[in-house]
């Protein structure tokens, strides 16, 4: 069974680099990882992540949307609210459907 985990991690408000927390997770033994498409906390963008990850042996598993969570209800909604939700939403799954060529 393949081990994933979630290379979000931060401390105290510092971020840990990129790379760092890519290579510690392939020497602990994972095979896996998953990431958020909102990289603006990581010190490699998205596309470097899953490059990195690729050249260690790491496999990207997911990429997580990101939303606020005070608006997520206007998903639901039929007004403009929900149509920016809607919007941003596809646009991040285009996002994630150009990174995901990358993926081991």
């Amino acid at each position: 069974m393949k081990k994933s985990v979630n290379l979000y991690l931060y401390l105290n408000k510092n971020n840990i680099d990129s790379k760092k927390k890519l290579n510690s997770i392939k020497k602990i033994g994972y095979d896996e990882f998953f990431t958020g498409i909102n990289d603006k906390n990581e010190t490699l963008k998205l596309k470097e992540q899953i490059e990195y990850a690729k050249s260690i042996g790491l496999s990207c598993t997911m990429i997580h949307c990101s939303y606020k969570e005070m608006e997520l209800n206007n998903f639901w909604l039929d007004n403009e609210e929900g149509e920016k939700l809607v919007e941003n939403f596809i646009n991040q799954i285009e996002l994630c459907h150009d990174y995901s060529k990358n993926f081991v």
